[in-house]
C-alpha cells in the first residue's frame, strides 16, 4: 500500500468491493458449511454460478448481486456529478432500480431483493412518500455497500464524509446503531485510502479526527483518561454528538497523547440511550446539583467512536486478516 498513490488506492477500494460482491454470489448465505464446502469446496478462488435453488440463481459467474448494481448507481451519481448530489442519487433509485423491484425479496436485479431496499420501495412507490420519509429499522449492511463510494469520493474531507454518508444511509436505515456504524466504517476506509496502515493505532487516528471536530463523534474522556468536566460547557453543542454513560477500552496505541478508551455505541435497550427522549429521562434522574453534562444530538447522526472499533475488527475478519 505505502508504493501506491491516492488514486490507485481509491480504485483499489471500488474494485475491491466490485470484487467482493461477484465473487459472494455462487457461495452467498449458506447456513450450512457442510453444504457449502459440497458446492464449492474448502476454498473459494475465483468467481462462481449459484446452484439452482440459491438465493443467486440464474446469475453467471462474475456478475453482481443487487448491492453491486446500487454501488455502481451511487458511483455513477457520484462521477457524474462530481461529487454526491442526494437529489441526483434519490432520482437514479427511482429511475433505475425501483422499476425492476415488486416488493418481493426474489426479485430486482441480482435475483433477490434486501430487507431495506423493499421498505424504501414500499415507502416510496406504493405509499407516495417523499426521500427522507422512505429510511427503515433493517439492521443489516446494505448502507454500507453503498456508501463506501461515498466514503473513497470524500476520503480526505472527514466532516463531508460523515455528512452525505449520514444523509445518504437514512434514505434507507435510520436505525442509530446501523448510521453509526456505517458512518465509522466509512472513517475507518477513508484513512485506509489515504494509506494510513491497517494497524491497531488505526483508532486512535480517529479519536484525533474526534478531538477536532471533525467527525461528529462524543467522547468521554480529556487528555490522559480524565473524566469530563460535569459542566455544561465542557462539551461543545456541536450537532452530531451523541451522549453516552460508558465506555470501554480499544487495545488501540494512538501516535499522540490522545486517550485509547473509546466510548461503547450503546447497549440494547427499547429506547436508544442516543434518543432525546432517554437523554432527558437521563437528566430527570441525575441529583438536581448536577448539570446535565451534555446536549441532545441531532436525530439520525451517529454516536460513540466505539464503532470505530467494531468496524476495524469487521474490516479484518474481511480481509482475513493477518494471515494465519
Amino acid at each position: 500500500m505505502r508504493n501506491t498513490n491516492l488514486q490507485d488506492r481509491a480504485a483499489g477500494a471500488i474494485m475491491g468491493a466490485f470484487i467482493g460482491d461477484a465473487m459472494g454470489v455462487g457461495p452467498h448465505w449458506y447456513y450450512d458449511l457442510a453444504e457449502l464446502r459440497r458446492d464449492h469446496g474448502e476454498w473459494i478462488t475465483g468467481y462462481t454460478d449459484p446452484r439452482p435453488g440459491r438465493y443467486h440463481e440464474g446469475l453467471r459467474a462474475g456478475q453482481l448481486s443487487q448491492p453491486g448494481f446500487i454501488l455502481a448507481l451511487t458511483l455513477r451519481s457520484l462521477v457524474e456529478g462530481g461529487g454526491y448530489d442526494q437529489e441526483d442519487f434519490c432520482g437514479r433509485m427511482d429511475r433505475e432500480l425501483f422499476p425492476l423491484l415488486d416488493g418481493t425479496p426474489a426479485c430486482g436485479p441480482g435475483g433477490y431483493t434486501s430487507q431495506s431496499i423493499r421498505e424504501a420501495w414500499r415507502r416510496r412507490v406504493r405509499e407516495k412518500l417523499p426521500w427522507g420519509k422512505t429510511g427503515g429499522h433493517a439492521d443489516t449492511t446494505e448502507a454500507i455497500e453503498r456508501t463506501l463510494a461515498i466514503a473513497v469520493c470524500y476520503a480526505l474531507q472527514p466532516a463531508l464524509l460523515a455528512e452525505h454518508v449520514t444523509r445518504n444511509t437514512v434514505l434507507t436505515q435510520t436505525d442509530d446503531t446501523v448510521v453509526s456504524i456505517t458512518v465509522a466504517f466509512g472513517a475507518v476506509l477513508s484513512l485506509l485510502v489515504q494509506g494510513q496502515p491497517f494497524d491497531a493505532r488505526l483508532s486512535g487516528r480517529l479519536m484525533d479526527l474526534v478531538a477536532t471536530g471533525e467527525l461528529p463523534f462524543h467522547t468521554v474522556t480529556r487528555e490522559g483518561l480524565h473524566p469530563r468536566l460535569r459542566t455544561r460547557m465542557s462539551v461543545s453543542s456541536r450537532p452530531g454528538r451523541f451522549p453516552l454513560s460508558t465506555a470501554c477500552r480499544a487495545p488501540s496505541t494512538t501516535r499522540s497523547r490522545r486517550p485509547t478508551t473509546l466510548p461503547h455505541a450503546f447497549a440494547t435497550t427499547s429506547n436508544p440511550p442516543c434518543s432525546t427522549q432517554s437523554t432527558a429521562a437521563a437528566r430527570t434522574r441525575r441529583a438536581p446539583s448536577s448539570p446535565a453534562p451534555w446536549p441532545a444530538r441531532r436525530p439520525g447522526s451517529p454516536p460513540s467512536p466505539g464503532v470505530f472499533w467494531t468496524a476495524w475488527r469487521t474490516l479484518r475478519r474481511s480481509l482475513n486478516w493477518p494471515p494465519g
